[in-house]
C-alpha cells in the first residue's frame, strides 16, 4: 500500500512535507497534515513517512509510515490493525497518539515498536 513511497519524489509530489524531526533509531519525518487533521487510520495514507540516510551516500530510503491521530480527536488508544500487537502510543511533545508500522526496515524489537535499531 505504501511502496509507491520508496521514491521521495513521489511523497513530495503527495504533499509529504519534511517536518524537520530527525530522531535516532527513527530518521526523517514527513508529514501530511490534512491527513493528521482528518483524524481518520487509513492504511494506504499514513500521515508520515520515515525516511533514513542511505548507508552509501545516496537518497533517503524509506523504512517506515508512522499512523498518527491528534489526542484531542481520541481520548482512548485508536483502533488500527486488526490485533492487539500495535499498540499506539501517545506522544505529548505533538500532542498526538503515533504508531510507527516498520513494513520497510526490519525491526528486530517488532513492526510496531517505536525505535528501530537497525537505523541509525
Amino acid at each position: 500500500a505504501t511502496a509507491r513511497f520508496q521514491d521521495i519524489s513521489q511523497a513530495l509530489a503527495e504533499q509529504y512535507v519534511d517536518i524537520d524531526v530527525d530522531i535516532p533509531h527513527m530518521g526523517h519525518h514527513f508529514m501530511r497534515q490534512d491527513l493528521v487533521n482528518d483524524g481518520q487510520f487509513d492504511l494506504e495514507h499514513p500521515e508520515l513517512l520515515v525516511y533514513a540516510d542511505d548507508p552509501c551516500g545516496g537518497a533517503l530510503q524509506l523504512v517506515a509510515v508512522e499512523y498518527a491521530i491528534p489526542l484531542s480527536m481520541s481520548k482512548n488508544m485508536p483502533q488500527g490493525f486488526v490485533g492487539k500487537f500495535d499498540a499506539w502510543d501517545p506522544n505529548d511533545d505533538f500532542g498526538l497518539w503515533t504508531l510507527h508500522a516498520w513494513g520497510w526496515k526490519f525491526n528486530p524489537d517488532g513492526v510496531f515498536a517505536p525505535l528501530n535499531p537497525m537505523v541509525p
